[in-house]
């Protein structure tokens, strides 16, 4: 039986080189097709507004990525966001709200964290 081939570092190198072409005609794409595109109003409102699911994203990306698929991160986050928004309705001072809002992630790990899995 042969070996596995590897793919060869041209090939990589293409793909990646493919990948900034697309990236870039997408840019200029939409600079030409909106003055409002390349705004530094409009840039600062979308690096805001993207933030937010930057964070929420990195660490289902990094499960997918170890081959560790788990769903589950967006309905802890809504869970705790959930819990946090009722405790904020009952008062509670910003500083409790994140003491919470990481209280039931870190509960919600626990649970869903496999039998024989070290914490």
């Amino acid at each position: 039986m042969p070996p596995p081939r590897r793919a060869s570092s041209s090939a990589c190198c293409a793909g990646k080189v493919f990948l900034l072409a697309v990236t870039l005609a997408v840019f200029v794409g939409n600079a030409l097709a909106s003055p409002y595109f390349l705004d530094i109003w409009n840039l600062s409102d979308a690096t805001f507004n993207f933030t937010e699911k930057a964070i929420i994203v990195l660490p289902m990306a990094m499960l997918i990525i170890a081959r560790e698929i788990d769903l589950s991160v967006a309905s802890t986050i809504a869970l705790s966001s959930t819990v946090m928004g009722f405790c904020a309705a009952a008062g509670l001072d910003t500083p409790l709200l994140v003491c919470v809002g990481l209280g039931v992630g870190l509960l919600c790990g626990a649970v869903q964290r496999p039998a024989g899995d070290p914490l």
